[in-house]
C-alpha cells in the first residue's frame, strides 16, 4: 500500500461505518464518496468565502453553503449506514439544486457556474452506481431542454451579474478546473479501488482455485479409497453369500421334515445374510428329533457358532446314538466348552437350545430346553413349557456336569399344535412406542391364529411381525417352527422309519 492510499484511508476511516472493510462490495466507492464529500466541503466552504469577500454574490454564497451542507449530510448518511437510496438522492439533490441556483443567479445557461452541474452525476456514480448516474444525467439534460420554457412561463427575470472580463474568466477557469480536478480525483480513486478490488478478487480466485485443486486431489483419493472399499465390500458380501449357501445346505430339507411332521411350517429370517439361529432334524428308530438353537450373536460370528453346534449335534445324535432330549443337552453342554477351549481362553460364546423328541409309536412328546421354551395350543388356549435357566457354553463351563435338564412330556392326542422359537420374534422392536413384541404377545398371537390351518397360521404370524416391525430394522435372527399335533399323531409306523439323509459333515470334530 503506497503513501497516497494510506493518506486516503487515514482521512476517510473516521467517517465510514464501524466494521466496514475491503470485503464489502461498495468499500472503495464509499471511501471515494466520503473523500469527495470532504474535498467538496472544503472547496465549497472556501467558495463561500471567496464569493462573499471578492465577488459579493450573496445568493451564490448561500447555494455554495447549501452544497457544503449537502456534502456533510452525504458523509453522515454513509457514516451511520443509512439506506443507499436516501444517501444517493440527498447528496445528488442538494448538489443539483445548489448548482441550478448558482446558475440562475449568475445568468442562466451562459453562466460559468453551469459547470457545477457536472458534479451531480459524479455523486450518483460514486454512491449509487450506473443507474443513479444515468438518472441524474437525464435530469440535467431535461433541465436544459425545458429551461427557457420554465423561465418564460414563470416570468422569472434572470439576474445577470456584471463582472469584468478578468473576474468572469477567473470564475469560469475556477469552476472548470475545480470540476475537472474533482472528476479526475474521483475517477482516479475509484479506479484505484477497482484495481485493489481486482487484486483482492484475483487473490481470492487463486485461493479458491488452489482449494479446488486440493479438493479435487482429495476427491480422487476418496474415490480411490471408496472404490477399494467397494471392492473389498463386494468380496466380503460375496464370501458371506457363499457362506449362506453352505449354511442353507446344512439346514434340514423342509419337505423331508414334512414326511414325518406333516404340514409343519418354518419361519426362518436371518437378521443379516447368514444367521446365528439354526434348526436340526432327524428321524431315528421311530423318533423324530427336532432342535432349535439361538447362538451367541448374529451374522458371521453367529453363523460360525451355528455350524459348530450343527456338527456337535451330528456327533451326539447320529454317531453316539443319544436321542433323549435331556441327555442331548447334557452332552452338548459338556462338548461345546471343550471344543472352544473355554476353560483356557476368554471365549464365552454359547447357545440357547430346545430339543423336542416325538415318539411316533406312542404319540408322545419329550421336551428339554436350555434357556429355551416350547409353546403349545390346547383347546384354543396357549400354554408354555419352560426350559431350564441353564445355557450351553459361555459362563456355564463345567467339565463334570452336575445339573441335569428337566424333561417335559406331552401327548400329541391331547394338544392341537406346538411351537418352537428363538427370542428373535419376541425381542423385535416396533409398535407405536417402539417396544419389544414380548413372549406374552406371541402366546396371544397363537391363540388368535388357533382356528387356522398351519399354512394360514404362518401367513398371519408373518403379517403380525411385519406390521409390528414397520420400517424399523430387524432386531435379531428369527426362527419360528409350528407343528400340527393332530397331523403328526396320524403318522403311523407303516412309513419307513429310516434316518433322513443329511448332507455330509463339513468338519470332523471327533
Amino acid at each position: 500500500m503506497n503513501l497516497f492510499h494510506k493518506i486516503v484511508l487515514k482521512t476517510t476511516t473516521p467517517f465510514l461505518p464501524k466494521g466496514l472493510n475491503n470485503t464489502h462490495p461498495n468499500y472503495y466507492s464509499l471511501i471515494t464518496a466520503v473523500l469527495m464529500g470532504i474535498i467538496g466541503t472544503i472547496l465549497n466552504g472556501l467558495g463561500v468565502l471567496n464569493y462573499y469577500f471578492q465577488l459579493h454574490l450573496e445568493l451564490t454564497s448561500y447555494f455554495l453553503l447549501a452544497l457544503t451542507l449537502g456534502n456533510i449530510a452525504a458523509i453522515a448518511c454513509i457514516k451511520y449506514n443509512l439506506p443507499k437510496f436516501l444517501t444517493v438522492n440527498l447528496a445528488c439533490s442538494i448538489a443539483f439544486f445548489s448548482a441550478i441556483g448558482m446558475t440562475l443567479e449568475t445568468g442562466g445557461t451562459t453562466s460559468p457556474n453551469v459547470l457545477l452541474l457536472a458534479a451531480v452525476p459524479g455523486y450518483g456514480f460514486l454512491l449509487g452506481g450506473r443507474k443513479s448516474t444515468i438518472f441524474w444525467f437525464i435530469s440535467i439534460i431535461t433541465f436544459f431542454g425545458i429551461f427557457d420554457n420554465i423561465i418564460t412561463s414563470l416570468n422569472i427575470e434572470l439576474k445577470t451579474v456584471i463582472l469584468d472580463p478578468e473576474e468572469n474568466q477567473l470564475l469560469f477557469i475556477n469552476n472548470f478546473l475545480g470540476i475537472i480536478v474533482w472528476l479526475i480525483v474521483t475517477l482516479f480513486i475509484f479506479n484505484q479501488g477497482n484495481l485493489l478490488d481486482k487484486k483482492e478478487i484475483q487473490k481470492q480466485s487463486d485461493q479458491i482455485e488452489n482449494q479446488y485443486e486440493e479438493l479435487m486431489e482429495s476427491s480422487e483419493e476418496v474415490n480411490a479409497a471408496n472404490q477399494q472399499l467397494n471392492h473389498q465390500n463386494n468380496q466380503i458380501i460375496s464370501s458371506i453369500n457363499y457362506a449362506q449357501r453352505i449354511q442353507s445346505a446344512l439346514l434340514p430339507n423342509e419337505e423331508k421334515m414334512k414326511v414325518y411332521l406333516p404340514e409343519t411350517f418354518i419361519i426362518y429370517k436371518p437378521k443379516d445374510i447368514v444367521s446365528g439361529d439354526f434348526y436340526w432334524f432327524n428321524h431315528i428308530d421311530g423318533n423324530s428329533i427336532l432342535i432349535t438353537a439361538d447362538c451367541t450373536g448374529h451374522g458371521v460370528p453367529g453363523a460360525f457358532m451355528s455350524i459348530i453346534g450343527y456338527q456337535l449335534l451330528q456327533e451326539i445324535v447320529l454317531m453316539r446314538k443319544i436321542i433323549a432330549p435331556d441327555k442331548i443337552l447334557k452332552t452338548l453342554r459338556y462338548r461345546l466348552p471343550m471344543l472352544l477351549k473355554q476353560d483356557s481362553n476368554e471365549n464365552q460364546d454359547g447357545m440357547d437350545i430346545s430339543v423336542t423328541v416325538i415318539n411316533h409309536q406312542d404319540n408322545t412328546v419329550h421336551f428339554s430346553g436350555a434357556k429355551s421354551n416350547l409353546a403349545y395350543l390346547k383347546d384354543g388356549k396357549a400354554h408354555l413349557l419352560k426350559g431350564d435357566s441353564i445355557t450351553i457354553g459361555g459362563h456355564s463351563i463345567q467339565r463334570k456336569v452336575k445339573n441335569n435338564f428337566k424333561i417335559h412330556e406331552l401327548s400329541l392326542n391331547e394338544i392341537d399344535s406346538m411351537y418352537l422359537f428363538t427370542d428373535g420374534f419376541q425381542d423385535q422392536f416396533g409398535g407405536n412406542e417402539n417396544k419389544k413384541f414380548l413372549r406374552k404377545n406371541i402366546l396371544k398371537a397363537l391363540e388368535e391364529v388357533a382356528p387356522l390351518n398351519m399354512e394360514e397360521q404362518k401367513t398371519e404370524l408373518l403379517k403380525k411381525l411385519i406390521s409390528w416391525k414397520g420400517n424399523r430394522n430387524q432386531t435379531d435372527d428369527i426362527l419360528f417352527i409350528g407343528i400340527p399335533s393332530d397331523k403328526v399323531a396320524q403318522f403311523t409306523t407303516k412309513h419307513k422309519t429310516t434316518m433322513v439323509k443329511e448332507p455330509e459333515d463339513l468338519v470332523t470334530i471327533l
